[in-house]
């Protein structure tokens, strides 16, 4: 008899654990918008800032519509930032080439990340764009503060992006410029000391 009653109250908890469960599992799921469903999952600590950090912006640049391909958050970029320096690249793209298209945008971001990944520079987006040596400061718009007052739009996160996403479209450009605006001194040290590899808009970019 005891017996039997054990068996009862075991099966009864195991019940009770797959409810548990059940209601958990709801707890994480959303529905969205046209009546998809969409599981959240749990934050862990051991998740990369990374990933959390680009989730966001990517959620911000579609609006409302906060559906985002399985494949895009399981592609690895090609250094990885946190929610911090994120910002600090989309501001700094933003300064430097806000009245640029798309592809100038990008351009602009694959050299503040190619300079992250040059023994060089710094090994972090930050370090690379506060970057202070020989007196100057290695980008014009921290100098100025333009890189204080600029808003972030869409277009410049989706640039900023696809070039933590993409292969570097710059043919590993660690410097650029723009010559209309540039001191010949200036323009004359890139054009005897770095090689051109690219041209777009108002910048020329070197190695």
């Amino acid at each position: 008899m005891h017996k039997k009653y054990s068996c009862y109250i075991m099966v009864l908890c195991g019940m009770i654990t797959v409810l548990v469960l059940i209601a958990e599992l709801l707890e994480n799921i959303q529905e969205m918008p046209g009546g998809r469903m969409i599981f959240t999952g749990v934050e862990t600590a051991s998740e990369p800032l990374v990933n959390r950090g680009y989730v966001r912006n990517l959620e911000e640049i579609t609006g409302n519509e906060r559906t985002i391909q399985c494949s895009l958050m399981d592609q690895n970029y090609r250094i990885e930032l946190d929610e911090r320096e994120m910002e600090v690249l989309c501001r700094i793209v933003q300064a430097e080439a806000g009245g640029e298209d798309r592809m100038g945008k990008i351009l602009v971001a694959d050299v503040i990340i190619n300079r992250v990944l040059s023994p060089h520079f710094p090994d972090d987006v930050e370090e690379v764009v506060f970057q202070y040596s020989n007196g100057v400061y290695q980008f014009s718009p921290v100098r100025n503060g333009r890189y204080y007052d600029v808003e972030i739009t869409e277009e410049t996160r989706e640039a900023v992006l696809c070039a933590l996403r993409e292969a570097d479209a710059s043919g590993g450009a660690l410097y650029f410029a723009s010559r209309q605006y540039a001191s010949p001194d200036k323009m004359s040290w890139f054009d005897d000391h770095l090689t051109c590899v690219e041209k777009h808009g108002g910048h020329e970019f070197f190695r």
